[in-house]
């Protein structure tokens, strides 16, 4: 039985809101590595396996085209993202079918823990 990760990957420009995601996982027990673009994203992807990546999906060069490649390319990652829109009708595809979930932003720690709790919980099941 393999050990499941409890590394959470944050891509979010925004160093408050990051500031945030890291303290609520952190208190949590979970380790956070930061990246800071899409590019630095898939090299980690290319060389580990966290259990979830948030990724914020209002950065520039996001679209559905994208989350839909890196959700197939990494299908052992979950995928989470974060908005501060609460509407993205050109990602409908992306959200509804290749995230595991998109929250909104500011971020509730309650919402935040709930879904990575969810991940993590699914993972030690599958895993026995």
């Amino acid at each position: 039985m393999k050990k499941a990760s409890k590394t959470i990957v944050i891509v979010e420009p925004d160093p408050e809101d990051l500031c945030v995601l890291c303290k609520i996982l952190i208190r949590e027990g979970f380790e956070t590595i930061k990246k800071g673009s899409l590019a630095e994203l898939t090299d980690f992807l290319d060389r580990s396996s966290p259990l979830a990546i948030i990724l914020d999906i209002d950065m520039v060069g996001i679209n559905n085209r994208k989350i839909r490649g890196l959700t197939l390319s990494y299908p052992e990652s979950n995928f989470l993202g974060i908005s501060t829109r609460w509407f993205h009708p050109d990602m409908k595809d992306a959200i509804c079918c290749h995230m595991y979930a998109c929250l909104r932003k500011p971020i509730d720690p309650n919402e935040v823990i709930y879904f990575i709790s969810s991940i993590y919980t699914d993972l030690l099941a599958t895993d026995k």
